[in-house]
């Protein structure tokens, strides 16, 4: 699909309106009360930014997430570069990002951040109820 671009806008048409579907119908479900977080790698790139009151942006450098991606999925870096080449530049990501963490170092230090990210977030809800 990364090497035919209309191809990947075709599919993503199709797929992106029911997903998001899906993902507003899963919300109705949960006690408005509740925080509810979305793990939607391409949440911009689809435009499902209108249904989330706050975007967090999980980033590494590319070189990181290449290693990583190779690591994990076996794909080549060929592959992994074309991926990443149909996703909105990191850096546009992090100018819509509400709250950014960085995923490059070690995992301890990924896990605190968002620790502290998610007292954050109790808090301001809290406020908000």
């Amino acid at each position: 699909m990364f090497n035919n671009k209309d191809k990947l806008l075709k599919l993503e048409t199709i797929v992106h309106p029911e997903v998001k579907n899906k993902i507003i119908s899963e919300i109705k479900k949960i006690d408005t009360n509740n925080i509810v977080i979305i793990d939607a790698p391409l949440l911009l790139e689809a435009g499902f930014d209108d249904i989330v009151d706050k975007i967090i942006v999980v980033s590494c450098s590319e070189q990181e997430q290449i290693k990583r991606c190779a690591k994990r999925d076996n794909f080549s870096i060929d592959k992994i570069k074309k991926i990443i080449n149909n996703q909105l530049p990191l850096k546009e990501k992090l100018k819509k990002a509400d709250f950014i963490i960085d995923n490059t170092e070690i995992q301890t230090k990924t896990r605190r951040q968002f620790e502290d990210l998610w007292q954050t977030i109790v808090t301001m809800n809290k406020k908000k109820i």
